[in-house]
């Protein structure tokens, strides 16, 4: 779970390289946002017998990173991709945060095989990982 929020907190981040196409809006997040989550993530983890990933979804979305955003297609799209980071299936086992499955979950908990696993990552971000069109590189650059 912290490693699909960490995951969520940095394509929202990298989102905005890519100006309007990335964010209608360019929102300030910071880490404090993250952290807030994170600290919440694991009050409900170890505070409930089921992962309540709904009421996630809504408290970091909505609330804590949410609170920022204004626009409301901005909004659906937080909405949107923290869904697709943070649901039961990313505790199941390998789960894909991109359709090429270059960028997944990690296969072990081990931190040094969870920093082995990061440093295999490519350098150059594809925009897939964002969601977003192969022309979205046009944009950026």
């Amino acid at each position: 779970m912290l490693f699909s929020l960490a995951f969520f907190h940095a394509i929202i981040l990298e989102r905005r390289k890519f100006g309007a196409i990335g964010w209608n809006i360019p929102y300030d997040w910071m880490n404090s946002d993250f952290d807030t989550s994170n600290l919440q993530v694991k009050q409900y983890v170890d505070g409930q017998p089921v992962i309540p990933y709904r009421a996630l979804n809504v408290i970091i979305a909505e609330i804590n990173y949410g609170g920022r955003v204004t626009d409301d297609k901005d909004m659906r799209l937080i909405k949107a991709l923290l869904e697709s980071y943070m649901n039961s299936e990313i505790m199941v086992g390998l789960y894909n945060f991109s359709p090429s499955g270059q960028y997944h979950s990690p296969n072990e908990l081990d931190l040094a095989k969870v920093r082995e696993m990061i440093q295999g990552m490519p350098l150059e971000d594809d925009p897939e990982v964002f969601g977003l069109h192969q022309n979205a590189n046009i944009t950026c650059q």
